[in-house]
């Protein structure tokens, strides 16, 4: 029988399942048909696909990036279908229809799977049951829950695993990275259309954010339009054009309208590194130091008062400026003071919210607690003191850096800062090699703009441990890229000080050489 037919016979036998299952799940009304249904259609594409399920590694992970839909926002689904797709490229591995290498960088390696082991030992010193495994039967009154950050630890490093083994050409992964681009741009749009109408998002979007002054469905489209035409093009090309100049200010102006200072400081560090790239860095900041003196004159005129509240708000943090509004900028101030008393509170020993400052308590929390404070907020007696409290008992101390420390330690949050700045030699070695190569603005705008997303939550916001576990497919990107661009002759390794002849062009010598002592 042929792998074709078997393949065949093996998907009809379980599209009858899944139709009577699914069948039987709407007649009871069941919302929870929706699981079953994804996981099924998932491993039917994967099927479907065979040696070209590699392409899914590549377009998932930045695809679920860019949409914040609730339901996946929090869950990894692009890292669990590369641990699928893991399993099954090794099994056909195994059986000899691929082929594997490992695309090895050793000291960016070793320090990620270091970082991996020491994460997942928290777990044998703080065990936790998953929340989801969690019912009156099985675990009656208080139950130590949690970890859905080990979920995410797993997921991401199978996902790197799987990127690091992969055989693929440089040209091949640029050219796919520009599809999954012009495939994402529509997928955006109706996005931030359902955010505006529904307010699915977090952060008080849609029309309550729009009753608050705060609106943030625009910032998706703005991200997109404002970071690819910096990846694409330097300053001096954008201003000299006005369409494209219309664009960059309409897509930094959709990320304002949110409020969120976060968002634009993500933006201005996008803006440095690609104006870096396209060697306009100096030139980039004479419009943006003409621009600020501008703002500060029509401030003092009080001309930017009919500006949206959003945009005043992080116009606020600005020195001159600070003065547009009086409620933004009593807003970002009281935001700052509120996180100020929480991390009080968490550098605060005796106050007994961290146990083990050097080596973490894990990821343990109480579900008596939880439960008493969604009690509070139902019935309205949360008050801003025993907020503070609450957020402290569960560990949310809005700090990438306090939250590393409660839950591994300080030995965990080196470790985090040493594996960061070994992704940034990498990303900024392949970065110069490859400015003159083409399709390299994709490669740009996929890698620079997830990292540079979660970089700065987690060093400069209220970023968890999660906006790490997402720094792992730009990092795993950029890896194989770099090495794939080395071992075709883009750019040269590392610490090289001799003349680098490319390792394709080497061993298709070794090749040719064999070949003649055979002959002879």
């Amino acid at each position: 029988m042929s792998s074709s037919l078997f393949k065949g016979i093996v998907i009809f036998i379980l599209l009858i399942a899944l139709a009577f299952v699914v069948g039987s799940l709407a007649a009871d009304g069941a919302k929870s048909a929706l699981v079953p249904i994804a996981l099924i259609c998932g491993f039917f594409g994967i099927l479907l696909l065979g040696k070209h399920c590699w392409v899914l590694a590549f377009a998932l992970p930045p695809l679920v990036n860019m949409l914040e839909i609730s339901i996946v926002r929090n869950f990894p689904v692009g890292y669990i279908v590369s641990a699928f797709l893991l399993v099954y490229w090794l099994l056909m591995w195994v059986m000899g229809y691929v082929k594997v290498t490992w695309n090895s960088i050793p000291i960016l390696d070793i320090f990620t799977f270091i970082f991996v082991a020491y994460f997942l030992s928290t777990w044998v010193r703080h065990p936790v049951v998953l929340n989801v495994l969690v019912n009156e039967i099985t675990h009656e009154g208080d139950a130590i829950i949690g970890g859905k950050e080990y979920i995410w630890c797993i997921a991401s490093v199978c996902c790197y695993i799987y990127l690091s083994i992969l055989k693929v050409d440089y040209q091949k992964v640029t050219k796919l990275l520009k599809i999954v681009f012009w495939i994402s741009l529509p997928m955006v749009l109706i996005n931030a259309v359902k955010i505006a109408l529904l307010g699915d998002a977090g952060g008080g979007e849609g029309v309550e954010a729009a009753e608050e002054h705060r609106f943030g469905a625009l910032v998706g489209i703005g991200n997109t339009i404002y970071n690819f035409l910096l990846c694409k093009y330097g300053i001096i090309g954008i201003v000299c054009s006005p369409i494209k100049l219309f664009l960059l200010c309409f897509g930094g102006f959709c990320v304002a309208l949110s409020g969120f200072r976060t968002d634009m400081l993500t933006c201005a560090l996008v803006m440095f590194v690609t104006q870096y790239l396209h060697r306009q860095l100096l030139v980039a900041l004479i419009p943006l130091f003409a621009g600020y003196l501008l703002m500060v004159y029509l401030a003092e005129q009080q001309l930017l008062t009919s500006l949206p509240y959003g945009v005043k708000r992080v116009l606020s943090s600005l020195p001159g400026l600070d003065e547009i509004d009086k409620n933004a900028t009593l807003n970002a101030e009281g935001s700052l003071n509120w996180r100020y008393v929480l991390w009080d509170l968490a550098m605060n020993p005796s106050a007994g919210y961290i146990r083990d400052y050097v080596w973490g308590d894990g990821f343990g929390q109480s579900s008596r607690d939880i439960k008493q404070y969604q009690m509070l907020v139902m019935r309205g007696e949360v008050t801003a003191s025993m907020g503070h409290l609450q957020f402290a008992r569960q560990g949310m101390w809005h700090s990438g850096y306090l939250t590393a420390i409660h839950r591994i330690g300080y030995v965990g949050l080196v470790m985090i800062i040493i594996w960061t700045l070994g992704f940034l030699s990498v990303m900024s070695r392949l970065f110069v090699g490859i400015a003159r190569t083409k399709n390299c603005e994709y490669v740009y705008y996929f890698i620079l703009s997830m990292s540079a997303r979660y970089f700065v939550g987690f060093y400069f916001s209220g970023g968890t441990l999660l906006s790490i576990f997402n720094l792992f497919f730009p990092v795993a990107l950029a890896k194989l890229l770099y090495c794939r661009a080395v071992k075709e002759g883009y750019i040269t390794p590392l610490l090289q000080r001799k003349l680098y002849v490319p390792l394709m062009l080497r061993e298709e010598a070794a090749e040719g050489k064999e070949a003649s002592n055979l002959a002879s």
